[in-house]
């Protein structure tokens, strides 16, 4: 794909439509780490990664996962893919935790706390494609792993570099009724946010308009691409949006919300 054409990423209710596929599991103890792993390796899969990637993915997912039943309370497991084959999956861990106290000393290869043979965290940054940490005292730890696959359209990882989304449906549904775009041209880009009233299939349906307006409409300000999608959404239990719109060369953010969604700089 040309840089100078627009693209863009998104998913909705609508994994169903060929948009990321976001799989969550709350850790609780060991047996969690094998259902992780089959987890991932299908994502994978799915990702069109190779032998030797899914493997990789598998040893970083075993390894976080094992962090997770060691070391933290509250642990929360997040897959997902980072769009249509051949890409990538994401990998990402959060806890609440006494967080890890020298990150740097962590990181190096044979370190343990519990007397193992450590190298956990190193192996794990060394086995990704991209690798980033956080940890807080008293508040837990943040760690993120993509594996992409070497087929992967360059501008498409360059492009999602810039981007974060955690994105799944509540307790018991299996249609999520939040909706995420970003569009990205040569000069500015737009991010799109939706909350579906309410859960489940019918506050999907509503996301999914949102953004289907929204994929038609990216060449206007982003109140106007509100006011669209708000036609659309009349047939539907409506929606709480938002649009930025971002042009890095000038320094400006345009905005425009409507319902219980924020943005912050």
């Amino acid at each position: 794909m040309s840089i100078a054409e627009p693209t863009w990423s998104q998913a909705g209710p609508g994994e169903a439509h060929g948009g990321p596929i976001s799989v969550v599991i709350a850790v609780a103890d060991q047996s969690h780490v094998g259902e992780a792993r089959r987890r991932a390796t299908a994502l994978g899969a799915q990702a069109g990664l190779s032998e030797t990637e899914c493997g990789a993915l598998s040893v970083i997912v075993t390894e976080a996962v094992t962090n997770l039943v060691q070391h933290a309370t509250d642990g929360l497991v997040l897959l997902r893919t980072l769009g249509a084959a051949p890409s990538g999956v994401e990998v990402l861990a959060l806890d609440r935790s006494p967080g890890i106290h020298d990150v740097v000393q962590a990181m190096a290869d044979g370190y343990s706390t519990r007397g193992t043979s450590g190298g956990g965290l190193g192996a794990m940054r060394r086995m990704a494609s991209e690798f980033d940490l956080f940890s807080s005292a008293n508040t837990g730890t943040a760690l993120m792993a993509r594996v992409w696959s070497a087929a992967a359209d360059p501008d498409r990882v360059a492009w999602v570099r810039r981007e974060g989304v955690v994105c799944v449906p509540v307790a018991g549904e299996r249609a999520c009724g939040d909706g995420w775009m970003f569009v990205h041209e040569p000069h500015r880009s737009l991010a799109v946010l939706v909350d579906g009233l309410g859960h489940g299939p019918e506050a999907a349906h509503a996301a999914d308009e949102a953004l289907r307006v929204a994929r038609a409409s990216t060449a206007l300000p982003p109140a106007r691409i509100i006011e669209a999608a708000h036609g659309a959404l009349l047939p539907t239990r409506g929606a709480a949006m938002a649009v930025a719109e971002i042009v890095p060369l000038e320094r400006i953010v345009r905005y425009a919300g409507v319902g219980n969604i924020s943005g912050v700089i």
